[in-house]
């Protein structure tokens, strides 16, 4: 029994650094599929390297997620890609680019490292406790929502916001990294560094600057 035993050891070649999936042989493809059945998410395709295109608005919100499997990736989605009222520390595994929204509000984030790229509508990220917009998309197409964090700065935002920018309830203490130019209306909280003034001095804003208090 003991020979038995350490031969199915040898042949399976588990360690403890190894990964017991891909030991056993069994591929990551029926894994893949079985949480995204699991999830809801139908009408999709693998690529050769195992990443996610899914042809339809994915909804994730309210699934309990703490953070995706290490083998599920998403790559492009054709419609909207809603995560938001999980527990998510980062967004690893999220895709690279949206058609649609993409809304990751409600988590527990810290930054937008390894969000998407591109996002096609509009992008909220409010009530997150944000500290950094590091890993922002680099084109979002409609309105932007980071209000609700701990943003001091707006580093790595968009020059050019394409619909209105949400960033009241932040204590934001420097107007150096403002968008350029808001195409439609900026909400912010008062301070000493934010006024209808001083925002008009280093941004174009084609709508109205709304004081939220």
């Amino acid at each position: 029994m003991k020979l038995i035993k350490e031969t199915l050891n040898d042949y399976l070649k588990f360690t403890e650094e190894g990964d017991p999936i891909k030991d056993m042989g069994m591929g990551l493809e029926p894994i893949i599929k079985n949480w995204l059945k699991k999830v809801g998410i139908g009408n999709y395709r693998l690529t050769k390297k195992f990443s996610i295109n899914v042809y339809h608005t994915t909804l994730l919100s309210e699934k309990n997620i703490f953070e995706f499997p290490v083998y599920i990736k998403f790559n492009h989605i054709s419609g909207g890609f809603h995560i938001d009222n999980n527990e998510l520390k980062n967004l690893k595994g999220c895709p690279y680019s949206i058609t649609g929204s993409f809304m990751c509000s409600f988590n527990n984030l810290k930054n937008l490292k390894d969000g998407p790229r591109v996002v096609k509508m509009s992008y909220g990220a409010s009530y997150n406790g944000l500290e950094s917009l590091d890993g922002i998309a680099e084109v979002i197409e409609e309105s932007l929502y980071i209000n609700n964090n701990n943003l001091k700065t707006l580093e790595n935002i968009p020059l050019i916001i394409k619909g209105d920018l949400f960033i009241y309830e932040n204590p934001i203490e420097t107007l150096e990294y403002f968008p350029k130019e808001v195409h439609g209306d900026v909400y912010y909280t008062p301070s000493n560094i934010l006024t209808e003034s001083s925002i008009s001095k280093v941004c174009t804003v084609s709508g109205s600057i709304v004081e939220y208090k």
